[in-house]
């Protein structure tokens, strides 16, 4: 039998102990190169959004990979791309992650506020939001356990 899935994520990752290193020239080609590692994996991009110390990225979870393999690679792959197309050798992502599956009707929701971040970050840090998005998920929110 042939499996079949359909598991959206949302997913987010602050860069080490939130550095604001991603600029706008790094920005758009990050975006793209992660779009890629995802391609790569069988996991269909949707969305891919950041401002400077955090990335978001929507997409859907291939049944081929686990979720933190997929996290895994895409933060070894993007941190190199990075560092070395931008000559950015400090730049790496912090060890922990967050992520949540997005049902289809969230997922206009979802896609929005990822669309938004960089008008939402004029008035809310990293750790606000995502204190924010665990109490909405029922989750216990502890921000040194992605360091």
């Amino acid at each position: 039998m042939h499996s079949v899935t359909r598991i959206l994520v949302h997913a987010v990752f602050s860069t080490k102990y939130r550095n604001p290193l991603i600029t706008d020239e790094i920005r758009g080609e990050m975006h793209k190169y992660m779009g890629g590692i995802l391609r790569n994996l069988d996991c269909s991009p949707i969305l891919i959004n950041s401002v400077v110390d955090h990335a978001h990225l929507l997409f859907r979870l291939s049944n081929s990979w686990a979720l933190a393999y997929v996290i895994k690679e895409l933060k070894k792959a993007s941190s190199q791309f990075v560092s070395s197309r931008f000559a950015a050798p400090d730049f790496r992502w912090q060890v922990g992650y967050f992520a949540v599956s997005v049902d289809d009707n969230g997922l206009d929701k979802v896609y929005d506020y990822i669309a938004d971040q960089q008008e939402h970050h004029k008035e809310t840090s990293f750790k606000d939001e995502l204190e924010d998005i665990c109490k909405r998920y029922g989750i216990e929110f502890n921000i040194h356990a992605m360091d």
